[in-house]
């Protein structure tokens, strides 16, 4: 509360008081020529009803208002935003140029080439079948797509494949599974693995 308020509120309250000590009846005392003393009571009015003053009291203390109270705004900010991530490739393009390995189970050759167009070029290899060996070569160029490559061909139902997988930009390593070669069809493949390793520029 302010210090003009409370002066207001003072003189409001000492007015009241005042006004209630004025209703209360006085005497004085009159004497006639004879003698006789009469007592005569006389009622004095206030100067102003009570009421009056309690219908000021709101219009002082709004003409003086309390001072507001500020409210506290609390501030938002906006979400971070999350990075999104995007998946990368197994293994990079390997080294072109000429690839040189073995494979498991009798330790033939395994060759190709990785040209600049990161595909397979010429995968070719040995392996046992039927008693003897079989060789075979891609009839095709095989991309590679995420450091991997395949190729599937079907005879009778019988789904023959190799693969492969660069782990490094200069080593590899991969499976195949064979029912059919050179005219021939087992009933169980022969299978195994390989691996490879660069071994210098194509055509040397």
């Amino acid at each position: 509360m302010s210090t003009l308020r409370l002066t207001v509120l003072v003189l409001i309250v000492l007015l009241l008081v005042l006004a209630s000590s004025t209703n209360s009846a006085g005497t004085d005392a009159l004497t006639s020529e004879q003698g006789i003393t009469a007592t005569r009571t006389v009622r004095l009015r206030s100067m102003s009803p009570p009421g009056q003053w309690k219908c000021l009291l709101p219009l002082l203390l709004r003409s003086h208002p309390p001072s507001p109270t500020a409210t506290p705004t609390a501030t938002i900010e906006p979400p971070t935003p999350t990075p999104t991530l995007e998946a990368t490739p197994i293994s990079p393009c390997p080294q072109v140029g000429h690839w040189t390995g073995t494979e498991s189970q009798a330790g033939y050759d395994v060759s190709f080439d990785v040209t600049s167009n990161c595909a397979v070029h010429r995968f070719a290899f040995r392996f046992p079948f039927v008693g003897t060996s079989c060789y075979m070569r891609s009839s095709e160029d095989l991309h590679i797509e995420n450091g991997r490559f395949r190729q599937e061909w079907e005879f009778w139902d019988y789904v023959s494949s190799f693969s492969g997988e660069f782990h490094s930009s200069t080593h590899s390593s991969g499976s195949y599974s064979v029912y059919y070669c050179d005219r021939t069809l087992q009933f169980q493949p022969s299978e195994g693995t390989w691996e490879a390793n660069w071994s210098g520029p194509a055509g040397h």
